[in-house]
């Protein structure tokens, strides 16, 4: 099960990715909650938990950039031929180096189960109630 755990402090949105099996990680849930709360002072404003159901490699959209890049050489940027090869290098690059960041990322469908507003003032929430309660 892979799961993406969101908590927000001092208007800074934190994410962590855990990927384990089912029991395990609902203790990993429950150990990330206290780990916040003790390290940020119990100002947590939320904590989210999504479900990852499916991953999207990016790696199979970066063709259709590429043939963008490839196109390039139909314009005309400069009437000067040095001006033109050179603008048409540096946005080769910048397309070549956008892609090479994109080729290895994921997109995430992801679904909501544990939404929490002040989780360590709230005495009352538990882990493995808002668990139960998703499943």
């Amino acid at each position: 099960m892979k799961l993406i755990v969101s908590y927000k402090i001092n208007g800074y949105i934190y994410r962590i990715i855990i990927n384990n099996d089912e029991p395990r990680v609902f203790e990993e849930l429950d150990n990330i909650l206290k780990t916040v709360c003790e390290k940020f002072n119990n100002d947590v404003k939320e904590y989210v938990v999504t479900r990852i159901k499916e991953e999207i490699p990016v790696g199979k959209i970066t063709p259709i950039i590429a043939q963008a890049s490839n196109s390039l050489a139909d314009y005309k940027f400069s009437e000067d031929k040095n001006l033109d090869f050179i603008i048409k290098a540096m946005l080769n690059t910048s397309i070549g180096l956008v892609i090479s960041n994109f080729i290895d990322s994921s997109a995430y469908k992801e679904e909501e189960v544990i939404n929490a507003k002040n989780p360590c003032q709230n005495k009352d929430f538990q882990i493995l109630q808002a668990v139960t309660e998703w499943q």
